[in-house]
């Protein structure tokens, strides 16, 4: 029901009691509106007999504690009152004014804030019902929480700076160093504030990549303030089983990655790979890699190798007396004889 319809009502029951709607019947200066600086023209919607007579001492709506009876003048009570100084329901001090969903540029909500949180007043705002009395807010206003030092005269505001949320920030260090620096452009998988990184500390399917980015993002719960382990799977090593003999089979080294071409089960899926376990020695760190299998793989070779031994030995000299150090130089003599044929193929593996 609005402020006029109310009144109108009001009105006719003042004149069914026989009593004046204008205040004339000796109520004096009560019901009378005065404009002032404190009245000007945002109030000029007060000056109407309907607000006069809730002011006026004669009409019973004025109570002498200087509140007012009937729920038709709750508007006029609220929005009038300095209109109407010579009552006791009036005021003569301006109302006060409300800033709770005022925008206040400073040190703590500056510049960069402007185009972000000028717009989010009414979230702050005391009379909109968006700003509990408690100093949070509906739901559909979370969002404008960061735009709190921005409006320090709300209860729902703040006066201090927010923390810093650094969970994004990208920092170079012993473990994140050179070797990382297109990690940077992954800032938005470490953020906390994107629905990226979650709270578990597992981030969405798209950044599953970023991970490797971790140690660039200590401050993030999706980050790490470790270093990486490194995978040796690929690492060529030379040793007693990994002669000089079989220096190409670093090029071999994808077939030994763990993230390329070695299986879980140990196995080789990919087709170029077929040769490579004749270089498993030298990948002691893979799974595909093993002293056994290079032994057994070793095995034939050097069976096959005898016959060339026993016709390189002089006429008459029996074989009973070499001994585990020649043996072992055979061994090594015949890999180098059956290996280049072997390695030409790994050599020729493409990724």
């Amino acid at each position: 029901m609005t402020f006029s319809i109310r009144h109108g009502l009001v009105l006719a029951l003042l004149s069914s009691l026989g009593i004046s709607s204008t205040g004339e019947d000796g109520g004096g200066e009560s019901g009378l509106f005065i404009e002032s600086d404190i009245c000007g023209k945002p109030f000029v919607g007060c000056d109407n007999p309907e607000a006069a007579n809730c002011f006026d001492h004669t009409t019973g709506f004025c109570l002498e504690d200087g509140n007012v009876t009937v729920v038709g003048c709750q508007d006029a009570y609220d929005n009038c009152r300095t209109c109407f100084p010579n009552s006791r329901c009036g005021s003569t001090e301006a109302a006060p004014i409300d800033e709770s969903a005022m925008f206040i540029e400073s040190d703590i909500c500056g510049l960069e804030a402007v185009a972000r949180c000028s717009g989010s007043g009414r979230c702050f705002d005391h009379n909109l019902g968006t700003c509990f009395e408690d100093g949070s807010v509906i739901e559909d206003c979370q969002p404008a929480l960061p735009c709190g030092p921005c409006f320090p005269n709300s209860r729902c505001g703040s006066t201090e700076a927010p923390p810093i949320d650094e969970s994004a920030m990208f920092i170079e260090s012993d473990i994140c160093g050179l070797d990382f620096a297109g990690c940077s452009v992954s800032f938005r998988c470490f953020d906390h504030n994107l629905g990226t990184c979650l709270e578990d500390g597992s981030v969405i399917e798209d950044c599953q990549e970023a991970l490797l980015c971790r140690p660039c993002f200590p401050n993030s719960r999706c980050g790490s303030t470790e270093a990486l382990p490194v995978d040796e799977s690929a690492m060529f090593v030379e040793s007693d089983t990994c002669v000089p003999a079989l220096a190409a089979c670093a090029q071999a080294r994808n077939c030994f990655d763990h993230t390329v071409g070695c299986e879980e089960d140990g196995s080789m899926s990919v087709e170029e790979c077929q040769m490579a376990p004749a270089c498993a020695s030298c990948f002691p760190n893979s799974r595909c890699g093993s002293l056994e299998e290079a032994e057994a793989t070793a095995a034939p070779v050097a069976t096959t190798a005898e016959p060339v031994k026993a016709t390189a030995a002089p006429v008459g000299e029996e074989m009973e007396g070499t001994s585990d150090d020649e043996a072992s130089a055979a061994g090594i003599r015949s890999q180098a004889m059956v290996l280049p044929g072997i390695l030409a193929l790994v050599a020729g593996i493409s990724w």
